[in-house]
This record gives structure tokens, sequence and C-alpha cells, in this order.
């Protein structure tokens, strides 16, 4: 991830999501609950993509793109389910 350049993939008030290499890092600035499809993303349609903080957290990227859903401030960080328990292939 650290070799790879910062790309904007959505940006707005209360919500940030950028991606390095085959990574999604969504921030936000508020503890309210905030939903967002994210239609620029390295995923392809049908990859299904968790959370690295809360792997139960699983999204299918669909044609309409990535759905952000955040909670209570908490970041996320979607990575290819696949590459889970391989780090170097995340870092």
């Amino acid at each position: 991830m650290y070799d790879h350049k910062m790309i904007e993939n959505w940006v707005c008030h209360n919500l940030l999501v950028y991606s390095r290499g085959q990574a999604v890092i969504a921030l936000t600035n508020s503890k309210e609950n905030i939903e967002q499809r994210v239609t620029r993303t390295p995923f392809k349609i049908n990859d299904i993509v968790c959370n690295i903080f809360d792997t139960n957290d699983c999204v299918v990227v669909k044609d309409t793109g990535l759905k952000v859903t955040m909670a209570g401030g908490k970041p996320k960080i979607y990575v290819l389910k696949g590459d889970l328990q391989d780090t170097d292939t995340i870092m």
C-alpha cells in the first residue's frame, strides 16, 4: 500500500475515501452514520472486500460502486477478502 500513490475516490464535508494500490481507506469527521456509493475504486464488480479492522464487515462491489457505510466515526480500510491474511499484498 505504501508503495502506491494516493488517489482520492470521494471527498465531501464529512467523508474522505481514497485508495492506495489495492486498499481503499475511508475516514470521517462525524460520529453520525454515513452511507455513500463510491464508483472510483481499484476493485472490480463482484469483488468481495472486507474492512481490516472488522473482518466480518464485508461488501460485494456492485456496478453502482462500493457501498461505504461509516458508523461512530471509526475509520475503515477495505481490501480484497482473499488478501486479508496476506499483509505483504496490503502493505
